[in-house]
């Protein structure tokens, strides 16, 4: 009984992992939120000043990687889809209010520790974007590896039935529950990946009883394979449980290390 409630506690340390979309408006004027200081951020043209960020490493900038590039700005590139897209924009006044939302920029992040091809990852998330939103053209696209997590920035233009929506494509929280609970389905087994949100109440009862009665219906290989798809992923992210639950010393670790 013992061993079965240190294996509960272990268990409750292990942190897995996530994938998050946040989405962001972005507009053509402002102080903040536009396409120009997206296309300074992302594509690092400027100082590092105007970035808006401390953490970048000037040193790791050359692995960041484009999966869509973008000739000349963000700016002129949305501004050419909309104009082809739709047919009054030269005429409707709507197009110039100062508040209207020409892009959605998309963050792709993971929970800190997670360990994976990144590139191979965010080609993934790429494809379920455009699957997701198979009418909004990609401006832009890059992996970011010199801002601590490696994470990815899209640009899109959002139309939705032909009309530009920006609002209503980055959406709120259901829109945002929505997106990660899609994007979970398209590539967690694939990746390890856990639940974009946590079970509160009923519906964390209900999904341990679930949870529970699918692992004792397994056969022991099916049991196996089930495991390593979570251990694998906890390991990288806290091996100090595993290394004591297997009875590995940390004098042998710190003399691995050493040599």
């Amino acid at each position: 009984m013992h061993g079965i409630a240190n294996n509960v506690m272990t268990l409750r340390r292990v942190q897995m992992h996530k994938v998050n979309i946040k989405a962001h408006v972005l507009k053509l004027n402002g102080h903040k939120k536009t396409l120009f200081l997206a296309h300074a951020h992302n594509t690092r043209v400027t100082s590092k000043r105007l970035f808006g960020y401390g953490k970048i490493d000037p040193e790791l900038t050359h692995l960041n990687m484009e999966l869509v590039s973008c000739d000349g700005s963000f700016e002129d590139k949305a501004i050419e889809i909309v104009k082809n897209t739709v047919s009054d924009f030269d005429t409707n006044k709507k197009y110039r209010h100062s508040n209207r939302g020409f892009a959605v920029e998309f963050v792709f992040t993971v929970t800190a520790g997670f360990n994976c091809d990144f590139y191979a990852f965010y080609i993934d998330c790429l494809e379920w974007l455009k699957s997701y939103l198979p009418n909004c053209p990609i401006v832009h696209a890059v992996i970011h590896f010199d801002e601590g997590i490696p994470h990815m920035h899209v640009i899109i233009v959002p139309f939705l039935d032909g009309k530009l929506q920006a609002s209503k494509v980055s959406g709120y929280i259901q829109t945002s529950t929505e997106r990660n609970i899609s994007i979970f389905n398209y590539l967690g087994k694939k990746y390890g990946l856990t639940y974009p949100m946590y079970l509160r109440g009923a519906a964390k009862r209900t999904g341990i009883k679930l949870a529970i009665e699918a692992y004792n219906s397994l056969s022991h290989e099916e049991a196996i394979k089930v495991l390593s798809q979570t251990v694998i992923p906890s390991i990288y992210n806290n091996p100090e449980v595993f290394l004591h639950a297997m009875d590995i010393g940390y004098e042998k670790v710190f003399g691995a290390s050493q040599k």
